[in-house]
């Protein structure tokens, strides 16, 4: 956290980063703990006493981008969320979004049984107006102005999100939860405050799952706000008093044995949800902590091998022997020199910034570096895609395994199938860089790797086992590219 809170505080940074460390390396500070944590406090408040300003200011825009940061356009807004892409956080706006389709039309079947159809009519459209001018409202407004014949245009920003949040709070308080909104609302602010103080979405938008904080209050607003208006136009209209579901009183159980049946199973039917729910989140976090226990108790040595020249090009030549393909792909050590490049280890933001070159064929510019190879690598079968999740997962006309390089920044397309028992190995990974990831500099650059190399031992290479692939020309970046 001392790095996060040095990064919040940096004009330099604004964001937490790896790029960070090389500040402490060049300081000369030791890689311990304690000593990076001193280190990163004493420049932090540094920070703070040299440039106040600067920090209030982040703090002030970071709380108000977490208050409005429940709706999916800001979810792909990559420049708040860097790593949206394997976080799920635009897939969980989805989810949330049939949820409350389907809870709202519940209330409103709830509705028409106790107070006939006007009333769940009403309530219905309300809540559906409600919750679509939210869903499909666009994050910015073009506002056009004429000022005699010159037009002027304004980009307006206009943060339903704190708008809703106002909604579910003072309409649970209306409908009684008091003690409910107490809690959840000091949940919600404290977290509010902990992401502004650090300027880190991720961590507490994310790992910390506060969503579920602004997914009670969102909710709240959808359900308690239409039934409100709903009362009001039914008193307007000199109809009998509306009885909806959720409310004290509402058991018509006794009078009608079809309703009763029907909540039977209805409540039957969100239990077994909600227990398939926590088994499927029981499991996820079993694996997740297996698979950080693993990470943890694992050596560092693959990260840190660093090969001779001659060693990598013996590594080169080795492969130009074993494969026509790389013959071809990789220049001759013997006719052009060849330079070895490390992938970048943060976010590039341009092409400036990339040094290596894009050629495709006869490359000089070469990657090798040695790794655990992740334990996270999703094999596309050729014709599948995901874009959804990522824009690097689109259809290709080959196979492809695509991981996150876990010795730097980006991300790595391996054109091929890798073996199942190389997973969670230490490997050298062999290639090249393709450019700038599709999703923009936020998501780093895309190595194309084209072997993977078994380590035995410290640093013997195991050839016989090594995964080599047919390089591409083109489709690791996307269809044509």
């Amino acid at each position: 956290m001392s790095e996060a809170l040095y990064a919040a505080t940096s004009p330099k940074y604004r964001t937490w980063t790896r790029a960070v460390r090389a500040d402490a390396d060049r300081d000369g500070v030791a890689t311990t703990v304690g000593g990076r944590y001193r280190y990163f406090m004493d420049r932090s408040f540094e920070n703070i006493r040299t440039n106040p300003g600067f920090y209030a200011g982040q703090v002030i825009r970071s709380y108000w981008q977490f208050l409005n940061c429940f709706s999916v356009d800001m979810r792909r807004d990559t420049t708040l969320f860097r790593y949206s892409g394997w976080t799920q956080l635009v897939e969980a706006q989805t989810v949330f979004a049939w949820v409350v389709i389907i809870l709202l039309i519940a209330v409103a079947i709830g509705t028409w049984m106790r107070s006939g159809a006007l009333a769940a009519g009403i309530f219905l459209t309300l809540s559906m107006i409600m919750f679509l001018v939210w869903r499909l409202t666009p994050l910015h407004w073009v506002i056009a102005i004429q000022v005699g014949k010159v037009p002027y245009y304004f980009l307006w920003r206009p943060d339903w999100g704190i708008g809703i949040l106002v909604f579910g709070i003072a309409s649970s308080l209306l409908a009684g939860h008091w003690r409910s909104v107490a809690v959840l609302g000091w949940s919600l602010a404290i977290t509010g405050l902990g992401d502004a103080l650090f300027n880190n979405a991720i961590f507490y938008r994310a790992v910390l799952l506060s969503d579920w904080l602004f997914a009670y209050f969102y909710f709240a607003a959808f359900l308690f706000v239409p039934a409100i208006l709903t009362r009001i136009i039914v008193r307007a209209l000199d109809q009998a008093p509306v009885v909806f579901p959720f409310e004290r009183g509402s058991n018509v159980w006794a009078e009608s044995p079809f309703i009763s049946r029907f909540e039977k199973r209805i409540n039957a039917g969100l239990k077994l949800a909600a227990v398939v729910l926590l088994i499927l989140m029981v499991v996820s976090s079993v694996r997740l902590i297996i698979a950080n226990f693993d990470e943890l108790h694992r050596a560092e040595a693959p990260t840190k091998i660093r090969f001779s020249r001659d060693q990598m090009l013996g590594v080169v030549t080795r492969l130009r022997a074993l494969s026509p393909q790389l013959r071809a792909a990789f220049a001759d050590p013997d006719l052009q020199p060849i330079k070895f490049v490390d992938p970048p280890l943060e976010r590039v933001t341009g092409l400036e910034n990339m040094h290596f070159d894009v050629s495709t064929v006869g490359r000089t510019q070469v990657v090798i570096t040695a790794q655990w190879l992740s334990p996270l690598a999703v094999f596309f079968p050729a014709g599948t895609e995901f874009r959804l999740r990522d824009p690097l997962l689109v259809k290709r006309d080959f196979d492809c395994s695509i991981f996150s390089n876990s010795a730097g920044g980006g991300t790595i397309v391996f054109p091929g199938k890798i073996p199942s028992q190389l997973y969670g190995r230490a490997v050298v990974l062999v290639g090249w860089i393709e450019g700038e990831h599709p999703g923009g500099p936020n998501y780093g650059t895309v190595m194309q790797c084209v072997a993977v190399i078994p380590l035995e031992g410290k640093n013997r290479l195991d050839y016989k086992h090594a995964v080599i692939a047919e390089p591409k020309t083109r489709g690791i970046l996307g269809p044509s590219r």
